[in-house]
């Protein structure tokens, strides 16, 4: 008897030293805050707002900020912002330079601070549109707005670096889906109304052409749905882009089934959900929060429950004020 409560003391604890190693995405879905990260060209900033969702309503945010010369942000554009969830980084397209800054100490970060790393891609002058792999790939996805750049081993990248993969489409809102290794990336401006579907993101090479490709059209032939942002909720299957300037007065829309969807959609009737306010960015965290803003915002609108919306969106639910300045890029960290 003495020999079964042994070994059930000793499952016991091996149990709870595995619940105490887990790490990746379950440690992500587990968090209940969120760190909230904005680029402002306003002020060539970085903003960081500490578990934005314990803000009331209509509350002033006060960020952690990281502006000044040291920093050498200048000009962060469209979709300029991605966070390494797992291994607590930030990336940052610095679009006018067309380099790649990097941050690594992000809950203390703030003031007028020097890049723990920068990175260069040799012949490039424009960076626009940025995603990271937080899995084991460790893959950088930056647009240049002519080109899809791939860097392989992007957690130790510094200096000038040739890109491991070119793939040569007009791209400027990047968004991976790390569950599903497929990287969605939305067609620049001046090139078509399309958002381009690429499988095996992680195996991509230099030549590759998308798997699926997503149109968004309108009844007037004459307008079009140019995606600034784009996200895919892989748990729901559910695509969210968005454009500030669109057609109809439909700023976001939401289509369900996202892995299977190809060819031409109707923004009104193939969508399941709509935003009738101006919206250039947007984002939704892993406690199911959609958040948006217009073009040179002060504020982030907040939406509960994105996964269920539909029809005519409402709301928002919340509204934060001053964890922007004039910007477009947004990611988040839970911790």
């Amino acid at each position: 008897m003495k020999q079964k409560c042994l070994l059930f003391i000793l499952l016991s604890v091996l149990f709870m030293l595995s619940l105490s190693c887990t790490t990746g995405p379950e440690e992500e879905e587990a968090a209940s805050r969120v760190m909230f990260f904005s680029s402002s060209w306003g002020e060539d900033s970085i903003r960081i707002t500490d578990d934005i969702m314990s803000l009331d309503n209509g509350a002033t945010a006060t960020p952690r900020i990281i502006s000044g010369d040291s920093t050498t942000i200048n000009g962060p554009s469209i979709d300029s912002l991605a966070v390494d969830k797992s291994r607590s980084i930030l990336y940052l397209a610095n679009t006018d330079d067309g380099n790649i800054l990097v941050y690594e100490n992000l809950t203390t970060a703030i003031g007028d601070i020097t890049p723990e790393r920068t990175i260069t891609v040799s012949g490039i002058s424009v960076s626009e549109g940025i995603d990271i792999d937080s899995g084991s790939s460790d893959r950088l996805y930056v647009g240049t707005g002519s080109q899809l750049l791939i860097l392989d081993n992007a957690s130790t990248l510094n200096g000038t670096v040739d890109a491991d993969a070119v793939i040569d489409y007009n791209v400027m809102s990047i968004f991976l889906d790390y569950k599903n290794d497929r990287l969605y990336a939305g067609a620049n401006y001046d090139t078509t109304n399309s958002i381009y579907v690429f499988d095996n993101a992680s195996s991509l090479t230099t030549g590759a052409t998308p798997d699926r490709t997503i149109t968004i059209t309108d009844s007037d032939p004459t307008k079009e749905f140019n995606p600034t942002g784009v996200l895919v909720d892989a748990d729901n299957d559910r695509l969210y882009t968005c454009d500030n300037s669109a057609p109809n007065d439909h700023y976001l829309l939401i289509f369900d089934n996202a892995c299977t969807l190809n060819g031409s959609y109707d923004e009104l009737t193939d969508s399941v959900a709509r935003g009738g306010t101006q919206t250039i960015s947007l984002m939704v965290d892993r406690l199911d929060n959609l958040y948006a803003w217009p073009d040179s915002p002060n504020h982030v609108k907040i939406y509960y429950n994105a996964s269920t919306l539909k029809g005519d969106i409402t709301g928002p639910d919340k509204t934060i004020y001053n964890v922007v300045d004039s910007g477009y890029g947004m990611d988040y960290l839970p911790y």
